[in-house]
């Protein structure tokens, strides 16, 4: 949610895809190696730069109040450095640039601590100074004041009195300067909200921040056209920093505007500068020449395509700003590997073209996972392969599809760049290693995405007179981002990120035996050609092109050539084999590759084929293939027992006609009955946030846990309730700590709304934190101290926690004992 003016209600950020580059007829890269007299092609991002080659922020806010943290997840920084928000140290004028992202330059004003008007002066002075640069890279592009909600009853304040003078006297200097009031610590309010209240959380927070935040500054700043974004520095709240990135890029925008379709040069770098929003990537390089010049027919006579792509592919890489100093990207391997990809544009179709996206991301997602093993990365091109041929034909001999071919290739790249983001977004600003590019390309060259968007690339009719279809039709397809989907972003957040650390080359010995093993499959399927319906060879041709075809999905494990081994078995499947024993196997064979098909989209009617082709296997099976025939059909019937045994896709399935209602209540009673013994606040180790008692019983009952206990309990017999108290209690068991108080033990206060696995403020929290780690490598998932898990400022909380603190420990699962006085090297009868 973000508050654009105050006379607005709660809106929320929608993406705006606005693409293009630029490809000028005035200029050419001398690397291109040829002269074309005065008509020239040459990348405009390079020009903006040269203009305005970072985006320039001044943040204001007291420390404390996550500004540091703020600053380095939305420009993808792992740590700001020494000199970056040294309390009470800041120095306005002073350009604090990170080595590991250079496109943005901050200003860091120490904020407007209590009674202090110094300061509020210093701001002002340094804006005006600002807002007189001739240049665009001198002056100040974006504005974030910075303020921590205040919590009622917390003794919170929200303005200072330098911020209140500021907004009172100092609003003026802020016109024509994009300026965000952002408010920080907003999983606080949530807490603290959650707690109070069983209302909608979000939509208290909403009311909450227009009553106490947003109406309190309106009274100061009367007038000021300020926007308003509530975020949050911990993980899990990404929603609000990606709402101010893209509130702060529009707003830059619509105030640095653009000419003559070509955008303003402080927009494009503030789109490369964030490392939030993969789109802003894309729309940063806006509407330029070339991609509307293509879309009307453009002709670059004496050009070849690939002299034309190269201009395409330096712009898009760049916007990206990867930390690339080896030019990876920029390279010819990378370079070869795409126009390859866009080769494959005219390979026939296999399969659907367009598969829902959820299928869509499992293919995408499995392929990322497939290739992570510390094995070489496998290509389907050979770096240094010699490109296709139509890359070297010149631009007015390739009329008919020159196309089909730039909008591929755009396409294609960008997909390719998104996912690359995506995979190394918070790796913290380090080396592009070779490994990570291959993963990004590997799978999105096996993924139905790109197969889908070939299809509609080339089904377009591009002789519409006057249509715009070109610039349409990309903006669709690269609309339709793999990255989008949960499924593969969730395979991409569990690779291990010392897998990108890893570089390879682009060429390795395996890539040689895959290239000899497809130049074999080339010469089948031309074999299989000469073979019709009916032939005696077709049957063998058949089932050694599928055989080939393993060998590669083996290897690779792409869906396309997981359809194309069944599409050839069944084939198979229908000619007469040469012996009972050849059939046995083939039928084997199909059914081992659709069980296969099952377990990767779980679709039952594969898993139902399957069963159907091992039967059928079975029935004339040869003494020699007995066991294989067995432990296939058993395999598929373990498959589907398993299926049988699944808990309902979703929680409507789950209801009181399924089962009895005397269960469901029976759970409810017990849930309440233990939950009653258990200490009014835990910690939960998965998530490392304290939770009231409430907030425990909805973490059970939005747990697959619960589903699982309603589903199997199909009575409420003696023996089913005590199975289910013993399920219940399990999941509810927790873990005391039994230590020795030191200095900077954290308390209740300290800990609510925040996540304890990012505070490190001493050697209590660290002790809090290993306390909550030993629990997790126990099995437990709830643990109590009692530093931090009581209030100790509520006296009847205090009084009833102390009276009840021997059952409190009687009834835990497990205490675990910190003798801060021994050590590896001591021994326990040092402890005293």
């Amino acid at each position: 949610m973000y508050y654009p003016n105050y006379q607005h209600d709660f809106h929320i950020a929608h993406s705006r895809l606005d693409i293009t580059l630029g490809l000028s007829s005035s200029s050419f890269p001398a690397s291109a190696g040829t002269s074309q007299g005065a008509n020239e092609l040459r990348p405009t991002t390079g020009g903006l730069l040269n203009e305005c080659p970072r985006f320039r922020i001044l943040v204001i806010g007291q420390s404390s109040i996550g500004k540091s943290t703020l600053i380095n997840r939305a420009f993808g920084i792992e740590q700001a450095s020494a000199e970056f928000f040294e309390p009470g140290k800041a120095d306005i004028e002073k350009e604090l640039i990170s080595p590991q992202n250079d496109r943005f330059v901050l200003h860091d004003s120490k904020g407007f601590e209590p009674a202090d008007g110094v300061n509020c002066d210093d701001v002002k002075l340094f804006i005006e100074d600002r807002k007189k640069r001739e240049q665009l890279k001198d002056q100040l592009h974006a504005v974030w004041l910075c303020f921590r909600i205040p919590i009622t009853g917390h003794g919170d304040r929200l303005l200072e009195d330098g911020a209140e003078t500021l907004l009172k006297e100092g609003t003026s200097v802020l016109q024509n300067i994009p300026t965000i009031v952002v408010f920080t610590k907003y999983e606080r309010l949530l807490t603290h909200i959650t707690m109070q209240t069983k209302a909608d959380s979000n939509t208290a927070a909403q009311e909450y921040i227009r009553e106490h935040c947003i109406q309190p500054i309106q009274n100061f700043a009367k007038d000021a056209k300020l926007s308003y974004v509530p975020v949050s520095s911990s993980r899990g709240y990404e929603e609000g920093r990606e709402q101010l990135i893209e509130l702060t890029y529009e707003k830059v925008t619509e105030t640095f505007g653009s000419q003559l379709g070509t955008p303003s040069p402080v927009s494009v770098v503030t789109s490369m500068a964030q490392t939030t929003l993969p789109h802003l990537k894309i729309e940063g390089v806006g509407k330029q020449r070339y991609w509307r010049t293509l879309a009307s027919n453009p002709n670059f006579p004496g050009y070849t395509i690939q002299e034309c792509l190269r201009v395409i592919h330096t712009d898009i890489i760049s916007v990206w700003n990867f930390k690339d100093p080896r030019g990876h990207l920029d390279g010819e391997p990378f370079r070869e590997l795409m126009v390859n990809l866009v080769g494959t544009i005219d390979e026939p179709a296999t399969g659907s073209a367009r598969l829902a996206r959820s299928d869509t991301h499992n293919t995408l997602a499995e392929s990322a996972a497939r290739i992570v093993p510390l094995l070489p990365i496998i290509l389907p091109f050979a770096a240094g392969l010699v490109l296709a041929q139509w890359a070297y034909e010149t631009y007015e001999r390739m009329q008919n599809n020159v196309h089909q071919r730039f909008m591929a290739y755009i396409v294609d790249l960008i997909h390719v760049l998104e996912i690359l983001f995506t995979l190394t977004a918070n790796h913290g600003g380090e080396e592009l290693k070779r490994r990570a590019i291959k993963l990004a390309f590997k799978a999105y060259h096996d993924s139905e995405m790109r197969r889908n968007a070939h299809a509609q690339i080339k089904g377009l009719d591009y002789e519409i007179p006057g249509s715009d279809a070109v610039l349409d039709m990309i903006v669709s397809l690269v609309r339709m981002s793999p990255t989008d989907d949960v499924d593969l972003t969730t395979a991409i957040k569990n690779i291990p990120k010392e897998e990108l650390e890893l570089d390879e080359e682009w060429h390795t010995h395996v890539d040689d035996a895959m290239a000899n093993l497809r130049d074999i499959i080339a010469l089948r399927r031309s074999a299989l050609q000469l073979t019709p319906p009916g032939h005696p060879k077709r049957f063998s041709f058949l089932v050694q092109l599928s055989n080939s075809l393993q060998e590669v999905f083996t290897k690779d494990g792409t869906l396309a050539d997981l359809n194309e081994i069944i599409a050839f078995r069944r084939a198979a499947s229908e000619c007469t084999a040469p012996t009972p024993s050849d059939r046995c196997e083939l039928l084997l064979n199909l059914a081992d590759s659709l069980r296969e098909k099952y377990q990767k989209l779980g679709s039952d009617s594969d898993l139902g084929e399957a069963i159907k082709y091992a039967c059928a296997a079975s029935v004339h099976c040869p003494s020699d293939k007995e066991a294989s025939c067995r432990n296939c059909l058993i395999s598929c019937m373990d498959l589907k027992a398993k299926e049988l045994r699944l808990p309902a896709p979703t929680v409507q399935a789950i209801d009181s006609d399924v089962r009895p209602l005397g269960v469901k209540r029976m759970v409810q009673s017990i849930i309440a009955e233990t939950t009653q013994t258990l200490p009014l606040r835990l910690l939960n180790t998965y998530t490392g946030v304290l939770c009231n008692r409430d907030a425990q019983i909805s973490y059970f009952q939005d747990s697959a846990q619960y589903d699982e206990l309603l589903k199997s309990s199909t009575c409420d017999s003696p023996e089913c309730e005590i199975s289910i108290r013993n399920r219940i209690s399990k999941y509810f068991g927790y873990t005391t700590l039994s230590h020795r108080w030191g200095a900077g033990e954290p308390l209740l206060r300290d800990i609510e709304g925040a996540n304890i696995y990012n505070l490190d403020d001493g050697d209590g929290f660290a002790k809090l934190q290993s306390f909550c780690v030993f629990t997790l490598r126990h099995g437990y998932r709830w643990a109590w101290s009692d530093t931090c898990c009581i209030d100790k400022e509520s006296s009847s909380e205090l009084q009833e926690a102390i009276g009840s603190m021997f059952s409190l420990y009687r009834n835990s699962a497990l205490t675990i004992v910190h003798l801060s006085d021994i050590s590896d090297t001591t021994s326990f009868a040092d402890s005293i």
